[in-house]
């Protein structure tokens, strides 16, 4: 992969020509190809177009784990407009709030009972409208510097703030992804993740970009589902939470290694797996590549930690990849030698991957990001 940008929405109306009956979505017993999926997309974004959404303006969707959340994604930056994904089980004051901060157009759900000051369009009734004929509009490639999506964090303040995420940022977090774990285009990656937060949208952006197929799941509740859409669809990789993979240990117990050693590689993100289970997992999981990344809503996937091949290193939570800068400080700001936790200091990080600020938070803005370090 080469490091020019290229954005997602290009990649995918690309492989609807090139890989138009290959399968890009699946959930449950509905499967997308990326041929079907580029059609809805350009028929979404028309339809968008026509309701007077234009290039720089915020539209809210629900993030629901469902092809239609996808192509709804993708249509929205297809016009060059700003996504602000929200959490489907988000309450309705807090729908209120990233409402007024962003202003807005719309809001694209279905079965929310929310505020009227909420113009809420219905995500499954524009799908279903984008699979008839459309006036389709030209795709015009963004500028690196545009804003391409706001994903909200609460943080530890528990007020939502907006990472604004241009499309450099987004750019660099895919190849991260791609390059840190190794995906590849043959790749079908199980992905239960909530698809408004940063884990579960950059694996999900970096299946997509390479023509992989991502496989979706609303949650871990349920081991069997895992099992039935490994065995169905099957997967060659899953990626999950720390306390997920706790779960789906304890659930399928005798039959886990069976069932989740037949995947190449799994990942674990959003926080670290303890010690003592990496290395379980790599006793029982021998022919299955286990790593461990560390990012956040502001980086995305930064760090990682290959637990197969670097045993030795599984109190660690792995090395920058090439373009990523990291240091440690002390609570003054000078830079430390950390080498164990006697030593250790905040980390702080920079590289193309960072955010740009926060949204309509200039003094957090400043807080925050120093130069070109994230802090």
């Amino acid at each position: 992969m080469e490091d020019k940008m290229e954005t997602l929405v290009g990649k995918v109306l690309a492989y609807g020509d090139s890989k138009a009956e290959k399968n890009a979505v699946c959930f449950k017993n509905v499967t997308v190809t990326y041929g079907e999926l580029k059609k809805r997309v350009m028929g979404m974004a028309a339809l968008l177009r026509g309701m007077g959404v234009g290039k720089g303006d915020r539209v809210m969707l629900n993030a629901v784990s469902k092809p239609e959340y996808i192509a709804g994604l993708l249509a929205i930056q297809y016009i060059g407009a700003v996504t602000v994904a929200i959490d489907k089980f988000a309450k309705p004051d807090n729908i209120r709030d990233i409402w007024e901060m962003t202003k807005a157009d719309f809001f694209l759900a279905d079965g929310k009972r929310l505020p009227e000051e909420v113009k809420t369009v219905s995500l499954k009734q524009l799908y279903e409208e984008a699979a008839g004929e459309q006036k389709h509009m030209p795709y015009e490639e963004p500028d690196e510097g545009d804003l391409c999506e706001l994903l909200f964090t609460t943080g530890t303040t528990g007020k939502p703030k907006g990472a604004m995420l241009s499309y450099r940022c987004v750019h660099a977090n895919i190849l991260n992804t791609c390059r840190g774990i190794s995906m590849r285009e043959d790749d079908i990656v199980l992905n239960p993740l909530p698809l408004n937060h940063s884990f579960g949208m950059r694996v999900l952006r970096s299946t997509l970009f390479l023509g992989a197929t991502v496989v979706l799941q609303n949650g871990f509740t349920f081991a069997k589902e895992i099992e039935i859409n490994i065995e169905e669809h099957h997967c060659t990789a899953m990626v999950c939470v720390p306390a997920s993979i706790e779960i789906i240990y304890r659930q399928m117990q005798e039959q886990f290694a069976p069932i989740i050693g037949k995947l190449r590689y799994v990942e674990f993100g959003a926080g670290s797996v303890s010690v003592g289970m990496k290395k379980k997992l790599c006793a029982i999981l021998p022919d299955t590549h286990l790593f461990n990344t560390w990012g956040s809503t502001e980086t995305g996937g930064a760090v990682f930690l290959d637990i197969t091949n670097h045993p030795d290193k599984a109190a660690s939570i792995g090395k920058p990849l090439e373009g990523i800068d990291v240091k440690a400080v002390d609570p003054n700001g000078n830079e430390v030698d950390a080498r164990d936790i006697d030593t250790a200091g905040r980390m702080l990080l920079r590289g193309k991957m960072r955010m740009e600020g926060y949204w309509n938070e200039p003094e957090l803005t400043a807080e925050t990001i120093d130069g070109d370090w994230l802090t």
